[in-house]
C-alpha cells in the first residue's frame, strides 16, 4: 500500500511475497524480482466473430455469452477494485465466406471510429479475395467500443451484446450466399497488423497519461 517516487514515476506497491509467501516487509536485494504493471494502460481488445461464437458451451451457453460473463465481467469488476485508469477499445473483426450466388454480392466493411486511414485501407471494403482452395472471402473490422476511460462495467456489457447480435445484419450473412469463417479460417493475423498500424506511431502526439499498450485477442476457438 506504500506510494513511492522512482524517477518521476508513481508508484503503489500492491504485494509483497517471499519464497511464494506473503510477506509485510523485506530488503531488496540482486535477487529481488519487481513487476510492473500499469494502472494506465491503452488496452485493445481483439475480438474474432467467427462461427463459433454461436455454439453452445457443454453448460448450454453461447461461446459469446461465456465471453462476457468469463472474461469481461470478472475483468471490469478486477479494474474498478483495483482503481485502474486503462483506456478501453474493443474491435469485432471477421472473414465472410461466400459460396453460390453470394460469390458475386457486393458486402460493405465497417470500420468506425477514428482510427488511421491504414486501418480503414485495411477493411478490404467492397473487395473480394480468393483463397487457395477457391473460396471467395472479404475481412471486416468494427470498432465497437473506442478509448473509453470511464469504464462502467453494465454499460460496456450492453454496448458488446448489441453490437454482436447487430453485426450479422450488418454484413449481410445469409444462409447459403454469404456466412462468418470458422476460427481458423478467419483473419487473426490481419487484425493483430490492423492494430500494430495504430501502435506504430504512438510516439507521436503522445498520451502521456498512458505507460503502456497492450493487445488482448479473443477467440472462440484454439485452432
Amino acid at each position: 500500500g506504500q506510494t513511492i517516487n522512482v524517477d518521476g514515476v508513481q508508484a503503489t506497491i500492491q504485494e509483497l511475497a517471499c519464497k511464494g509467501s506473503a510477506a509485510r516487509s523485506g530488503i531488496v536485494s540482486e535477487s529481488t524480482q519487481v513487476i510492473f504493471r500499469s494502472r494506465s494502460t491503452r488496452i485493445i481488445w481483439l475480438v474474432q466473430i467467427s462461427s463459433e461464437m454461436w455454439d453452445y458451451d457443454p453448460d448450454g451457453d453461447l461461446y459469446y455469452e461465456k465471453f462476457l460473463a468469463t472474461f469481461v465481467g470478472p475483468l471490469l469488476d478486477r479494474w474498478h477494485a483495483l482503481a485502474v485508469s486503462h483506456s478501453l477499445s474493443v474491435v469485432f473483426f471477421s472473414r465472410t465466406l461466400f459460396v453460390g450466388d453470394g460469390a458475386g454480392a457486393s458486402a460493405q466493411g465497417a470500420v468506425e471510429g477514428d482510427w488511421s486511414d491504414t486501418q480503414k485501407s485495411n477493411s478490404s471494403n467492397n473487395v473480394h479475395r480468393r483463397s487457395s482452395d477457391g473460396v471467395y472471402y472479404q475481412d471486416f473490422f468494427k470498432v465497437v467500443v473506442e478509448n473509453v476511460l470511464e469504464i462502467d462495467k453494465t454499460q460496456i456489457i450492453k454496448t458488446l451484446k448489441q453490437e454482436f447480435w447487430e453485426f450479422p445484419r450488418l454484413l449481410k450473412w445469409q444462409l447459403g450466399k454469404a456466412a462468418p469463417s470458422n476460427a481458423s479460417s478467419g483473419n487473426m493475423l490481419e487484425a493483430i497488423n490492423t492494430t500494430l498500424n495504430l501502435l506504430d506511431k504512438h510516439h507521436m502526439d503522445r498520451d502521456l497519461v498512458r505507460t503502456g499498450n497492450s493487445i488482448v485477442m479473443l477467440s472462440a476457438s484454439s485452432a
